[in-house]
């Protein structure tokens, strides 16, 4: 349903001082080396301000400041509003000054550029972010099935980066604020933690529903003692019950009427097309391809060809 991609924090300051400056600026340049270097892969910057020119200088200066500490050690590069994109960025760094500001970005950009299995920092320039700006912001990534995301900004002093596990024992889906790093925890104990980890190995029994249609051997119904459950078996079918007990998540399945359907913009897809772009199942599989739905609106343009002749296999 989700897998792994990271996401950069985001930074927020109100006029913070010189040091509090720096060591967010240090702390966000440390994540990124440590997480983001990669031999042919550029990070993609992108900022938004709620329209206060005081602000949006204190951000700039943020922002020149981490590439100064950077030193060329990464390969930047600033959001760009082509018309074409080829495949989307991986790493993502984005700067906002709150909530609101990551609203109006998210509204103005195509979210095909965002790689739902991406990592992403989020910056917020602000200082003392209020808690229910930290939750919007989390609720904004959650809606866009970003998980690997971190969000990083100074308060009281302290440079503090909050994630998410959308998945934990006896919570399904349920976005709370974690704290993940306190830097002035950091300098007592000494521990550095894992920023970005694969935050769906387990998804601790929690319900996802596939849809599917029958065809024969990719996809067979099995009868079952009520008329209300839908077991699904052949090739495809059995893989995704041996995928449930490694991730440990509980299978239901779906019919989709009309079989595949036609994808239209959104509103206007038939069959299995229409519930992936709506996402009314979590993932789809059915004849010879498997798209794991919520990862994306529209993840139906990513599928994992499962048995294919002239495909090498998974994929993705």
């Amino acid at each position: 349903m989700f897998w792994s991609h990271v996401l950069v924090a985001i930074l927020l300051s109100h006029h913070p001082s010189t040091a509090d400056n720096e060591q967010l600026a240090q702390t966000v340049a440390q994540i990124l080396l440590q997480h983001f270097v990669h031999p042919f892969e550029a990070v993609q910057i992108d900022q938004a301000i709620s329209n206060q020119a005081a602000a949006f200088h204190r951000q700039q200066d943020l922002i020149d400041t981490i590439l100064r500490m950077l030193g060329g050690r990464l390969v930047v590069r600033r959001y760009s509003t082509r018309p074409t994109i080829v495949e989307p960025y991986f790493f993502h760094l984005i700067f906002v000054d709150g909530d609101e500001a990551l609203t109006r970005l998210l509204a103005e950009r195509n979210i095909i550029n965002y790689e739902t299995s991406g990592l992403y920092l989020l910056v917020i320039s602000e200082p003392e972010p209020p808690d229910q700006s930290i939750d919007s912001v989390l609720a904004h990534l959650w809606n866009l099935h970003l998980v690997n995301a971190n969000v990083i900004f100074n308060r009281n002093g302290h440079v503090l980066v909050y994630t998410y596990f959308p998945f934990r024992e006896g919570h399904c889906e349920h976005i709370k604020p974690e704290l993940l790093f306190n830097l002035t925890t950091l300098q007592e104990n000494f521990t550095r933690p894992t920023f970005y980890c694969n935050r769906l190995r387990n998804f601790h029994g929690c319900a996802l529903l596939g849809g599917t249609f029958e065809a024969k051997p990719y996809t067979i119904y099995r009868s079952t003692t009520s008329n209300a459950t839908l077991q699904v078996g052949g090739f495809e079918g059995d893989l995704m019950q041996v995928l449930a007990r490694q991730l440990n998540f509980s299978l239901s399945w779906k019919n989709a009427p009309g079989q595949w359907g036609f994808a239209r913009p959104l509103g206007n897809s038939t069959g299995l097309m229409k519930m992936a772009q709506e996402e009314d199942v979590d993932f789809a599989i059915v004849y010879k391809k498997m798209y794991f739905i919520s990862l994306s609106p529209h993840v139906y343009h990513q599928c994992v060809v499962l048995f294919d002749d002239n495909s090498r296999g998974m994929n993705r």
